[in-house]
């Protein structure tokens, strides 16, 4: 099934704005725009974030800052153990759920089964305390120890 396009030009002013002159659906009333390292800007719709997301892309500085400090892979500098490794998967996946804009950005896979459906519990919580209990109860002491000792350290893991 073809999926109809639409193709205009449109111009940049001096202040480089542009006008979308009748091009999306009425409903959308906010973009995300994206900026390849070619330079093609991508606009999506900017239906499914959260009220914090959206704030965050708005302060185009404060998210610059961010970017470059994910850009950095952090170090888990604190030695995980049996006692503290469920706490401590519970954390990355509200890190994951709530701070990771870029759903799609490649992150260091975690080997435990129900992660990612920890993740998804984290972002549905109304606030971050109910976001870790929520991410927690999917994790047992031992298999999230094994978990996380098997995370490639040397990739991002936030």
């Amino acid at each position: 099934m073809d999926v109809p396009q639409t193709r205009r030009l449109v111009a940049v002013d001096a202040e480089r704005k542009v006008t979308l002159d009748g091009l999306g659906r009425p409903e959308h009333d906010r973009y995300v725009v994206t900026e390849t390292h070619d330079g093609t800007l991508v606009l999506s719709p900017a239906t499914g974030l959260a009220d914090h997301e959206i704030a965050l892309l708005a302060q185009p500085d404060l998210l610059k800052l961010l970017n470059e400090d994910r850009a950095r892979s952090v170090a888990m500098p604190i030695e995980t153990t049996r006692a503290t490794a469920a706490d401590d998967l519970a954390y990355l996946a509200v890190y994951r759920a709530r701070h990771v804009l870029n759903r799609d950005e490649p992150q260091a896979p975690v080997p435990h089964s129900r992660f990612k459906e920890a993740v998804d519990a984290a972002r549905e919580a109304s606030d971050e305390d109910e976001a870790w209990a929520a991410a927690r109860r999917f994790f047992g002491d031992d298999d999230a120890f094994s978990a996380l000792e098997a995370i490639d350290r040397t990739q991002q893991v936030f």
